[in-house]
């Protein structure tokens, strides 16, 4: 990608051309604040774009924002990153979502986007609307690829391309604390790059290190804006082996940012990352994705309520519905100045950084690929979860099921905290796992964890006097017995492709109590009341698909 470091003057002042359609192109940097109206829409990404110098970004909308895809002619895909500093104003409605979505063309109208290499593969002024690849993402949004909807559940798509990776994604940098850094005798230490100069601070991935690209800093209440009505698809161009974008990054992003109503359709890695941070979020959708849906790193302490991820069931789509890891380093000290952190250095693989991670999440709603999905993207695993890099955090009154994994793979670097008691499962429901059945046991493969070669399936079931004692009370009330979705499974109502109701059915556990101001009082488990409409309904992928449905 281009060094915006080149770019980031004063001199650089954003660039406009409007085509004889009306449609905005912005191919240099936002250094001013302005609106993108609805107007101007589609609004074409060419190339990376930053929102910095502390300038404002407003989308109005109803706003179509298009990130042109890479090709062998113009190397770097459309993205957009605000900037630490800077802010992005997205608030969409549920009528007038704002959609970000590719700029990837079908000239032909076969279907397909034309992948020569060319111009042929990307929009320019002139060519007309109707060219896009995802002409019209509001009304008929683009599918998996061409006829999902007739292959079979757990087929292969043969040589049909996915729908993905064709343009970059969101991402959001902000001045919220990240444990990247490390400490020794309370003495910050080793920051990440040449271009950061605080322990709190580091350079994002899926960008060229720049002074725009740093993240991290000290003020938790820091605000990157609003994105709020906002869906994100089709993302997740790989610009270097393993080295994709994700739907919606965030970096460091604080409490002061307001992130609602969001969904990630069709990104080629993560549905959502956090990199540390504060920030709060709800109702979130990851729908389809590559990866995992939710990516969790770097000391991320925020709260998140109407989580939902579902995955498709092939073989090519969807790893872990929520991949949790701590720190990035394997820096850890047992105590800062005398008091003691609660985690202690049992070995080599022992790890952890200030701020300990620890997100709270309720009502959380995870469908995994089905039980018989077990050759997964990535780590061949379609676990609901895997925890390590010393995580902590506790899920309460969420629902997971059909997976073709394990309900939690506990890895060897994760058993620290969790032999604190920092990891906390309570009051949720566990069906249809590959692995054990209806269990939510955990397997990690070929890694033992604690003395004597206790696997992490004897962590959770509580065989062994020392770890049973360490998660007495975090894992309390939880269901493995009871399909959360019988009712819609009985009415033909759970069907990937042709229409999913992904609200629960005659759950009658005991739900643990709201804790926290943000979180909503909510009499049920899951992210979706049994007894209304959607939330989903009208503005996502989901729901112009077909895929979500309450009739």
């Amino acid at each position: 990608m281009q060094n915006l470091k080149l770019l980031g003057t004063a001199a650089v002042v954003a660039a406009f051309s409007l085509s004889a359609f009306g449609e905005k192109v912005v191919s240099s940097n936002i250094t001013t604040s302005e609106t993108w109206t609805l107007a101007d829409s589609p609004i074409i990404l060419e190339g990376p774009i930053y929102v910095m110098d502390g300038a404002v970004l407003t989308i109005e909308p109803g706003v179509i924002v298009r990130g042109q895809p890479a090709s062998a002619v113009v190397t770097d895909a459309g993205s957009l990153i605000v900037s630490r500093g800077s802010q992005i104003i997205a608030s969409g409605t549920a009528q007038q979502p704002i959609i970000f979505t590719t700029a990837a063309v079908d000239v032909n109208d076969d279907g397909a986007y034309d992948a020569d290499g060319g111009f042929a593969t990307r929009w320019n002024a002139g060519m007309g609307l109707d060219v896009f690849h995802d002409a019209d993402p509001l009304n008929n949004p683009l599918p998996p690829y061409a006829g999902w909807t007739q292959d079979a559940s757990n087929g292969a798509v043969g040589a049909a391309p996915y729908n993905r990776g064709l343009w970059g994604g969101l991402i959001l940098l902000g001045s919220a604390p990240t444990n990247v850094g490390s400490i020794a005798d309370g003495v910050a230490v080793g920051t990440q790059s040449e271009l950061t100069d605080n322990y709190f601070e580091n350079t994002i991935e899926g960008l060229i290190d720049s002074e725009e690209s740093v993240y991290g800093g000290s003020n938790p209440n820091d605000s990157s804006g609003v994105v709020r009505y906002v869906s994100i698809r089709h993302g997740g161009t790989e610009i270097g082996e393993g080295n994709e974008i994700n739907g919606l990054t965030m970096g460091g992003v604080g409490f002061g940012t307001l992130i609602e109503y969001v969904e990630v359709y069709l990104n080629n890695d993560d549905g959502y990352e956090w990199f540390g941070g504060t920030v709060n979020t709800s109702h979130l959708v990851a729908l389809f994705n590559q990866d995992d849906s939710f990516d969790i790193d770097e000391g991320f302490t925020g709260l998140g309520q109407f989580w939902f991820s579902l995955q498709l069931d092939d073989t090519a789509t969807g790893n872990h519905a929520g991949e949790h890891d701590g720190v990035i380093n394997s820096i850890f000290v047992d105590s800062i100045n005398g008091v003691p952190l609660g985690v202690t250095n049992t070995g080599a693989e022992a790890r952890g950084g200030l701020p300990l991670a620890y997100p709270t999440v309720y009502n959380a709603t995870y469908i995994g690929g089905g039980a018989g999905h077990n050759a997964s993207y990535d780590s061949g695993r379609n676990d609901a979860f895997r925890i390590r890099d010393s995580f902590g955090g506790t899920y309460r009154n969420s629902i997971f099921s059909d997976f073709g994994g394990s309900g939690i793979r506990l890895d060897a670097d994760g058993v620290d905290r969790w032999l604190a008691g920092d990891v906390s499962f309570q009051s949720n429901y566990w069906y249809n796992f590959a692995n054990a059945g209806d269990s939510f046991v955990a397997m990690s493969d070929a890694v033992f964890v604690g003395a004597g070669n206790i696997r992490a399936a004897e962590v959770l079931n509580g065989a062994s006097g020392d770890y049973a004692e360490k998660r007495a009370g975090k894992f309390s009330n939880n269901y493995t017995d009871v399909d959360p979705f019988v009712v819609r499974r009985d009415m033909s109502m759970f069907s990937r492709r042709t229409g999913l109701d992904p609200r629960p059915a005659g759950l009658n556990g005991d739900l643990a109590p709201v804790t926290a101001t943000f979180f909503q009082s909510a009499a049920y488990f899951g992210a979706f009341n049994p007894s209304e409409s959607l939330w989903t309904d009208g503005w996502t992928a989901a729901s112009g698909l077909g895929v979500l449905r309450s009739e």
